[in-house]
């Protein structure tokens, strides 16, 4: 006898015919064909009872689900499923181990597999331990048939004792006779046949409930009710929704205006009519019926809820001066006051209000430091009105260590007689709004101008240390820069600090000017410019002569100049006085190199004559200006003098000049002060080639940049120079032109002072030095 065996691999879910002929030389050979089926997928399952998040009020509890494969099938009789449990559905189900367990709990699939935790062997059965374990042949469910009454599967429908009043997470597994397994989802249900009832302990007035952000809040026209499953002292019931209306309860008589269910923790908000009093315990009676979520009706029910409103209080500074946000020399008085008796008097917690990087504009964060913050035990506090009113001095420089700022006030530890704690103010870290009235604040200014600066200035000073002057008319500047922002709320990565300061005008009492020991009362001739910035300009001083200027300033908070927070202490005082001396005129140099140097004058001389300009004893010997498309010339005669007649016979500031000499020389002459009131200076442009000069209201040295220096680069010196195209300088030491065009980022595209300049101008027009 002989034997064959084949290996033939078929892919999945297909029908193959495979014939064979065995051939024997003493038999008539024949053919043999068998048919074979591949079945790789599992039944499909659907429409399971109950569903995830049921709720069900019997623990007799009906299981229902469809499992339909019609490839290798559920079974078609009893003993076709066999022992190895083919063709069968298994219902599995565990007990959560609280009411908080979620169906992707940890305790429930800790391995992520989609499948109850319970590791199942081959036949079905779970070999870790589950709660139950329920095998039943298919066969025995009503069967499901397909178009042509072919049994495809099988409908489930099993009333099983899973347990009472507990959440349980279920599962069903079916098998096909192939031995291809599916898992369903896993569906949580609770198992409740409680009625609820309303908990007197747990429910409280003063409490609303916020759905967008999912929170409890204080409100005084509302009450939390709270509802348990079984009795007032059982667990947290849940509360159907779709039940509940307004019309379900009176509170003392009178039906609420509306009601919010927050239906998994058994909650319902009451909003009322009017606000509680403080201490109100109101009959609530619920005259309806709802139900919870399994379908249990509430118990008809009266409780009185327990006071959950806390103590209001209110905060007001006396005794200051008045405004928006007070301000004081020496010390604030706060005082408290609450809707109702507290068991003992509160604590005030002060802040000195600082920024936080983490903040919009405008919002501040408090911030307890050990040094400007102070808390004031309520045994310190003086009581005005048994238990509901007291009152507190703070002394700023001594409590608040003398630190200037803005600071807001917390009230803590207001605890009525069910231990609701009134509190009034923000906490540490809290955002604050210093343009909202919900908080106190007030503000700590003990000095005027409370800054180390020059308070008295010469802003045209003729020397670095500011105290000399060669004008015998200088403007003196008064200027208070930091009465403004004395404090400011910063923190590290803020670009700019946030004023807080309020109040940040300083007016002056008395202005005295004149030579030293010599002064007299100028103060109605002091020009204010602004909220702090004040103007005096003197005429006629005599050179070398020194001047003194003494201030008295008081700020909107009543300090002064010679005192400090309010004391007379000469050694505290802010100094407020100026000295300087008026110097002679230094003359303003130019230098010249041998042959031609293109050259100009920032401003017009006080003579400005060639003779006076070019005297004889310098080596200049001709001089040429560009006028109208032409040189004007003048040459020096043999007796020294320039030529009257001659084309040039003066240099002013705004034109360029051609001047030769024959040795190295310095130009040395007096300009001109220039009168504020003096209408600016400009240039005339033409068409074409111009030769200009720097013209330079500030008088900056030869070599150095016109105005505040920061106008060196041509592009910003020419802007007003419609179309110019190019521009020209010599230098007569090296016998260099340089070449300047527009938006050029060469460090030779520069104008200074003392140079001319050739610039072509593609039109007429103004130079606007």
């Amino acid at each position: 006898m002989q034997k064959f065996a084949w290996v033939v691999q078929f892919a999945a879910s297909l029908d193959y015919s495979l014939s064979y002929v065995p051939f024997n030389t003493g038999v008539n050979p024949f053919t043999q064909t068998i048919e074979i089926k591949v079945d790789e997928d599992g039944p499909e399952v659907d429409g399971l009872v109950p569903d995830d998040k049921d709720f069900i009020d019997d623990e007799d509890v009906t299981f229902r689900a469809d499992a339909v494969d019609e490839e290798s099938g559920l079974g078609k009789d009893e003993d076709e499923a066999g022992a190895a449990g083919l063709g069968t559905l298994i219902i599995t189900w565990r007990k959560a181990a609280n009411t908080d367990d979620k169906v992707d709990d940890a305790l429930i699939d800790a391995d992520e597999d989609g499948i109850l935790d319970g590791d199942f062997d081959l036949a079905g059965v779970a070999t870790a331990p589950l709660d139950q374990n329920i095998k039943i042949p298919a066969n025995l469910l009503d069967a499901i048939e397909d178009a042509d009454e072919d049994v495809i599967g099988f409908s489930l429908g099993a009333t099983l004792p899973v347990g009472a009043n507990a959440r349980f997470f279920w599962q069903l597994v079916a098998t096909d006779l192939a031995g291809n397994r599916t898992f369903s989802d896993i569906n949580r249900f609770d198992v409740d046949d409680k009625d609820p009832v309303i908990s007197e302990n747990d429910s409280k007035t003063g409490i609303k409930y916020d759905s967008v952000k999912e929170k409890e809040k204080d409100a005084r026209d509302w009450i939390r009710i709270q509802f348990n499953g079984g009795s007032a002292s059982g667990p947290p019931d849940t509360i159907d929704e779709s039940t509940v209306s307004e019309a379900d309860f009176l509170v003392d008589g009178v039906q609420p205006k509306e009601v919010v269910v927050v239906e998994d923790e058994g909650r319902i908000y009451l909003k009322l009519n009017d606000d509680l009093a403080p201490d109100a315990e109101p009959e609530v009676s619920l005259v309806g019926t709802i139900r919870d979520l399994a379908g249990n009706a509430a118990d008809l029910n009266s409780i009185d809820p327990p006071d959950g409103i806390a103590p209001e209080l209110n905060v007001t500074l006396g005794g200051q001066p008045s405004g928006d946000i007070l301000v004081s020399l020496d010390e604030i008085t706060i005082n408290i006051t609450s809707d109702e008796a507290t068991t003992a008097a509160p604590d005030v917690l002060i802040f000195l209000v600082r920024v936080s990087s983490s903040t919009d504009d405008g919002e501040f964060t408090v911030a307890q430091t050990s040094g400007p913050a102070v808390t004031i035990d309520g045994s310190d506090l003086e009581e005005t009105s048994a238990d509901t009113a007291w009152t507190v001095d703070v002394d700023l420089k001594d409590d608040l260590g003398n630190v200037e700022g803005l600071y807001v006030i917390s009230v803590v530890n207001a605890n009525d007689e069910t231990d609701n704690e009134g509190t009034f103010g923000p906490e540490a870290g809290d955002e604050v709004d210093v343009d909202e009235d919900d908080d106190v604040f007030f503000e700590v200014d003990l000095f005027l101008n409370d800054a180390d600066e020059d308070i008295i200035t010469l802003p045209d000073a003729s020397n670095d240390d500011g105290d000399e002057t060669d004008s015998t008319s200088p403007v003196i500047k008064i200027e208070f820069g930091k009465e403004s922002k004395e404090y400011t709320a910063t923190a590290e990565g803020l670009e700019d600090d946030v004023k807080v300061d309020t109040h940040k005008q300083v007016d002056l009492i008395k202005v005295e000017f004149g030579p030293k020991g010599d002064t007299e009362d100028v103060t109605d001739q002091v020009a204010r410019s602004g909220k702090n910035e004040f103007f005096y300009r003197p005429f006629g001083l005599d050179e070398d002569t020194v001047y003194e200027m003494v201030v008295t300033a008081v700020d909107e908070v009543g300090n002064v100049s010679t005192s400090s927070a309010g004391e007379d202490d000469e050694d505290d005082a802010t100094e407020f006085e100026f000295e300087f001396t008026v110097v002679e005129r230094e003359a303003y140099e130019v230098g010249l190199a041998p042959g031609w140097n293109l050259i100009s004058l920032p401003g017009t001389p006080i003579e400005p004559g060639l003779d006076d300009v070019l005297p004889d004893d310098l080596e200049a010997s001709r001089i040429l200006q560009w006028v109208n498309g032409a040189f004007e010339v003048n040459e020096r005669q043999s007796d020294g003098t320039w030529d009257p007649s001659g084309g040039v016979t003066e240099m002013v500031a705004g034109p360029g000049y051609w001047v030769f000499s024959t040795v190295f020389e310095d130009i040395e002459t007096l300009l001109s002060l220039r009168d504020p009131a003096d209408v600016l200076p400009t240039v005339e442009i033409v068409g074409g080639w111009n030769l200009i000069g720097v013209v330079d209201i500030n008088e900056n040295e030869a070599g150095t940049g016109p105005g505040a220096g920061e106008n060196e680069d041509a592009d910003d010196y020419l802007a007003s120079i419609e179309g110019w195209l190019i521009a020209y300088s010599y230098n007569a030491e090296t016998l260099q032109w340089t070449r300047i065009v527009p938006d050029s980022d060469s460090s030779a595209n520069a104008i200074f002072n003392g140079k001319g300049y050739w610039v072509w101008a593609g039109e007429s027009g103004t130079l606007v030095p």
